[in-house]
């Protein structure tokens, strides 16, 4: 017997298929996309960091600057737009961890930041 490929909507969401494919079905407020269930925005107020309110796909989401994320734009990522973006100029690696939403700079062997 087969089985068809699980569904990763998140939390907000419960997964269905349909006609042969799957299909997040989110809670109120929550949307498909990208296939995960994502928290929608009514107007560029409802997201932080100055992210915008667009059309996607038939739902509203914020869309984010590079360096955020997050439903809301309310993730700032350090490797890109904080505390370790020099990181890479310094011939470092930047690790951010999107679970934890925490940044780390790994120095080359003999340097120090």
């Amino acid at each position: 017997m087969l089985f068809p490929p699980e569904c990763k909507c998140g939390a907000r969401g419960t997964c269905e298929f349909r006609h042969g494919r799957k299909t997040c079905i989110c809670e109120k407020k929550y949307a498909e996309r990208d296939g995960r269930c994502t928290e929608t925005c009514m107007d560029n107020a409802d997201c932080y960091n100055e992210g915008r309110c667009l059309d996607y796909n038939g739902g509203k989401f914020c869309n984010c600057f590079w360096g955020l994320s997050g439903d809301r734009c309310e993730i700032i990522d350090d490797c890109v737009t904080g505390k370790y973006k020099d990181c890479r100029e310094d011939r470092g690696t930047c690790r951010y961890d999107s679970t934890d939403k925490t940044a780390v700079c790994v120095c080359p062997e003999g340097k120090v930041l």
